[in-house]
């Protein structure tokens, strides 16, 4: 240990060590020695990382940024360090958890277990939370940070799916309602960028799937076979692809609207109870009560696993209303069947009244359309609806506000 009061001399120590380090190699450096020399240099990134952190939690909370002239501490590491606004806050915010909410977080890293990216995961999923629930996710990922930042993602979602459901359900409505699209012009063509929860964002990946064109060499100018398309130049042609479908066939004929593939990975039991996550093919994760209300209507196949997770069963697409089931329910329901709603059939859903998984049949007699709104407030608890056969139902609004 050394003398705290010396932290800058031995800051500065460090720094012409390395500089000394730097400007040792040259060409003639092996690449044994090259590797070695990287490992241990990216661990000492991440403590200078941490160090940052630390050392800006101090002249944030001491006043000095002030004393020294900044008009906030964001400001002065932004003046300090000539960095980004989001380079300086990121460094604020996480100096100011560790040392007020994150214990267990700040023990791994000084412990060289986890880096900045892994902290800042940790910060933001704990960020808002309770005292107990911030204690736990704390402790819980900091002991998993051995894992990829969006692996630990992913970790506190579970987490936070059990721990506080009501807060990941108001967290899940309000990404949904902040969703956004936007399409610029630029010379020559445009710009599109966006921003979707998780629901529009599987949906529109398995879209982009199933339009998008294999890897296939492309030919130069001159006739001879030039390189694979990029990945991101197939999206874009499979993006324009489902729109000129969309413009060549339209949403609005009497069997739309058809629904995607998507392949869920959950136990039948949770998804009957609506308990946890279920997970697609790519490790993305969805809550069973997305995924409920997904199964009445979109063409989803849950792999769908016992209790020791082996799978039991890969449903089949034929509990969803077949074409002509669709025609008769648009031609009977004309719009969305909750009251005062007048959303047309292509805005909608067939959604079954007594649910496939409480073994409710695929019928005229327990389907009606319900647009996505609609839908999901009754999902939420919001909307009742009784089925008496012969194609009569009641329909009661629990909550105005849907």
């Amino acid at each position: 240990m050394f003398d705290s009061g010396d932290i800058a001399g031995k800051v500065a120590q460090a720094h012409a060590l390395l500089a000394d380090v730097a400007a040792s190699i040259t060409a003639d450096t092996t690449g044994p020695a090259a590797g070695e020399a990287l490992i241990e240099a990216i661990a000492t990134a991440g403590q200078l990382d941490l160090l940052t952190c630390l050392l800006t939690e101090r002249v944030d909370r001491t006043g000095y940024a002030a004393v020294d002239g900044g008009v906030s501490m964001a400001a002065w590491l932004r003046n300090t360090a000539h960095s980004s606004p989001a380079w300086a806050t990121a460094r604020v915010k996480l100096g100011r958890a560790l040392t007020d909410t994150l214990p267990a977080t700040l023990t791994a890293w000084q412990n060289g277990d986890l880096t900045f990216e892994h902290a800042a995961v940790i910060r933001q999923q704990t960020k808002n939370r309770s005292a107990q629930h911030t204690a736990t996710l704390d402790r819980a990922l900091a002991a998993a940070a051995t894992a990829s930042p969006q692996t630990l993602r992913d970790i506190a979602t579970v987490l936070l799916e059990e721990l506080a459901p009501d807060d990941r359900e108001t967290e899940r409505d309000w990404r949904t309602a902040t969703q956004r699209v936007h399409l610029s012009d630029v010379p020559d063509g445009g710009r599109l960028d966006g921003d979707l929860d998780a629901e529009g964002t599987a949906i529109l990946r398995a879209a982009l799937d199933k339009y998008t064109p294999k890897p296939a060499p492309t030919s130069n100018a001159d006739g001879t076979p030039g390189p694979p398309l990029t990945a991101s130049h197939r999206r874009a042609l499979a993006l324009i692809e489902m729109a000129r479908q969309a413009l060549d066939f339209g949403t609005d004929h009497p069997g739309a609207a058809n629904k995607p593939h998507l392949i869920v990975t959950i136990s039948v039991d949770q998804l009957r109870d609506e308990l946890c996550i279920g997970y697609l093919p790519d490790g993305t994760t969805l809550p069973a009560t997305l995924l409920r209300q997904w199964a009445c209507d979109a063409k989803i196949i849950p792999l769908l696993l016992g209790s020791e997770g082996q799978p039991l069963d890969v449903g089949r697409t034929s509990r969803t209303v077949t074409p002509a089931q669709r025609i008769a329910l648009n031609e009977r329901d004309k719009v969305c069947r909750a009251p005062g709603c007048d959303r047309p059939p292509a805005w909608c859903d067939a959604h079954h009244v007594q649910s496939w998984l409480d073994h409710g049949e695929t019928n005229l007699d327990n389907t009606l359309l319900l647009c996505r709104k609609h839908h999901t407030a009754h999902h939420k608890g919001h909307i009742r609806i009784q089925a008496h056969g012969n194609q009569q139902f009641t329909i009661t609004m629990i909550n105005r506000r849907t």
